[in-house]
């Protein structure tokens, strides 16, 4: 989020509200924005107050989520588990990167991979040398564990035939539903004509919010760029303000 002050014409400018640039919300590479701030205060003057929000403390928790879970896949350790939680993942990503679309393909290939993966291992378990297994063989009681028959892959799931079919078309179901579904309406191309979707990574929006008339005449607002992406950069040069009978009331 940038707070960009308004000049109003004919008002001079004051160090205090109009050399302070505010940038909120960067996702994981703070660092990286704290630096770049540094050297645009060296080389233009203004000040940058870079605040990193929640996101950031999401990225890195997400991220670190990601990387255990997928390791309990690769090494069979509680596998259901794994597998239901990385499903629910391949949701979140294409919730959060799906609207960019091209720009975030592999985001896209995951979403869709990973609950046709997750499924698979969620209904038939892990394989022999699966850390499950190793647990299941040093200890045998917990082949009697209703819990771990149901978290770790080692063992059936403990229900029926009848059960587990209508389990398996279940979740085929809202695999397909979701791949397919989502494509769909982001871009198209599967069961529907290819389409820009609802919103285009290529074209920005900017919602302007908190709108003040500060004490020397100028305008301050907080401006939200809430669609695009930085595949296709948005380079604020101008802003007005406009009045209902779109009249320059300030710039």
């Amino acid at each position: 989020m940038l707070s960009i002050p308004i000049q109003a014409a004919g008002v001079a400018e004051t160090a205090s509200e109009t050399r302070v640039l505010h940038v909120y919300g960067p996702g994981g590479p703070l660092p990286a924005m704290k630096a770049a701030a540094a050297a645009f205060n060296a080389s233009h003057g203004v000040t940058v107050q870079v605040t990193a929000g929640p996101l950031h403390a999401a990225v890195i928790l997400f991220s670190a989520a990601e990387l255990v879970f997928g390791a309990m896949l690769m090494a069979g350790l509680f596998t259901r588990v794994a597998a239901l939680v990385t499903m629910g993942f391949s949701v979140l990503l294409m919730a959060m990167f799906g609207w960019q679309g091209a720009t975030c393909i592999d985001e896209w290939t995951m979403a869709a991979c990973n609950p046709a993966m997750s499924t698979t291992l969620l209904l038939g378990g892990s394989g022999a040398y699966s850390l499950d297994n190793v647990l299941l063989r040093r200890k045998p009681a917990l082949a009697n564990n209703a819990w771990f028959r149901r978290a770790g892959g080692s063992l059936p799931l403990p229900q029926g035939d009848r059960g587990f079919r209508n389990l398996a078309l279940a979740l085929f179901a809202f695999v397909a539903i979701y791949d397919i579904g989502t494509y769909s309406y982001y871009r198209g191309s599967v069961v529907t004509p290819f389409h820009g979707g609802p919103v285009s990574p290529t074209k920005h929006h900017v919602t302007l919010t908190n709108g003040t008339l500060l004490a020397d005449g100028s305008v301050r607002v907080h401006a939200y760029l809430d669609a695009g992406t930085l595949e296709a950069q948005l380079h604020l040069v101008a802003a007005e303000l406009v009045g209902p009978d779109k009249t320059v009331l300030a710039h």
